[in-house]
């Protein structure tokens, strides 16, 4: 069965790499983008899942730890439930109707 599934992961990972990074600095669609990055580290954590929690300092692990996943997963949370802030291009364009 080939599903052709590593071409639509490795495409979804490419767009949210390069749209969601410009979208997440400049605050337009934050959420959205949040949402992405989400869901693009939820699969590189589970992928890094084996070699435990904690970086690779010394070197004598097969790989690195999924810490730093965790920590861009909650700060991607954050900004799901917060929104983008006060200078974000989301508040700007859409100041006075959504709250």
């Amino acid at each position: 069965h080939n599903f052709s599934l590593p071409w639509v992961v490795a495409a979804f990972v490419i767009c949210v790499q390069f749209f969601g990074s410009i979208m997440l600095m400049t605050g337009m669609g934050t959420r959205i983008a949040a949402l992405g990055v989400l869901g693009m580290f939820i699969g590189m954590a589970i992928n890094h899942i084996d070699h435990g929690l904690h970086m690779n300092w010394s070197g004598q692990k097969a790989g690195e730890g999924y810490e730093y996943h965790l920590l861009v997963m909650a700060m991607c949370l954050a900004l799901v439930y917060f929104g983008g802030g006060s200078l974000s291009l989301d508040r700007i364009f859409l100041k006075g109707k959504i709250q």
